[in-house]
């Protein structure tokens, strides 16, 4: 191989001995994602969900409020910003989540 060049999405190429390929904030659209959405399915005693594309939002509702119940905490795992949200708040893409990969030349070999 003598030279990487980096596509829509990624900065850092062409590498033609050794260098660092990485995703820029908002580097990749939904557009260019297998997956561009998730489906949200609600649960027992809840209603709402459906597929909603990744950025935007959805609303899940307690169906039976005088029931009781609470959700007292919400955490952001891997990838995702904003919690533990404890009243209310938002989730969000962590867009700096990247992993970055280093690539070098084997001249000679």
């Amino acid at each position: 191989m003598t030279s990487v060049a980096t596509g829509a999405g990624l900065t850092g190429g062409p590498i033609t001995k050794t260098g660092t390929i990485s995703i820029p904030s908002a580097g990749v659209t939904n557009a260019m994602l297998a997956n561009p959405s998730v489906t949200i399915t609600a649960g027992s005693g809840l209603s709402g969900g459906g597929t909603v594309a990744l950025g935007n939002t959805i609303t899940l509702t307690n169906t039976a409020p005088s029931l009781g119940g609470t959700v007292t905490s919400v955490a952001s795992g891997t990838g995702l910003t904003g919690g533990p949200i404890t009243s209310s708040g938002t989730l969000s893409l962590n867009t700096t989540y990247t992993t970055v990969s280093t690539c070098s030349s084997r001249e000679g070999r």
